[in-house]
């Protein structure tokens, strides 16, 4: 569960209330890897399970597309067979111990960090469809 795992749970909490957001269906917008002392990488994704508290100005101007910026400190492993940009993939987080966590998505990746903050929550409006199966 994301929200067990990452270091400032409240932003779920303000966004999604007591409900777990769904990292089913998601799409990776994008994966860097920065250059600090603790490897880091940051994860940006699209995800499709729209907040049931958005900011009045994501109401506003109609936003209905979420986007998470994860960044995931203290890497120690790294395993990619993959990275796709175009489909919908499912992520999935688990606490292994204390100071391993493990982000992964089926065969195509696997990271193990000891920390994961989450920077934001962005909202959007999917005026360009990026879910292609979208009408």
């Amino acid at each position: 569960m994301l929200r067990d795992c990452i270091l400032n749970p409240k932003i779920i909490e303000a966004f999604y209330g007591d409900r777990e957001p769904s990292l089913t269906d998601v799409l990776i917008n994008s994966f860097q890897v920065l250059p600090n002392e603790d490897t880091t990488i940051r994860l940006n994704l699209i995800v499709r399970d729209f907040p049931d508290n958005p900011p009045k100005k994501w109401i506003l101007n109609k936003y209905d597309t979420a986007a998470f910026s994860l960044q995931l400190n203290g890497v120690f492993d790294v395993h990619i067979d993959g990275l796709d940009f175009v489909e919908a993939t499912s992520i999935a987080i688990q606490k292994l111990s204390e100071s391993e966590i493990l982000i992964s998505s089926g065969n195509n990746f696997r990271i193990v960090c000891k920390w994961i903050h989450l920077d934001g929550i962005d909202g959007f409006k999917d005026e360009v469809k990026t879910y292609p199966y979208d009408e």
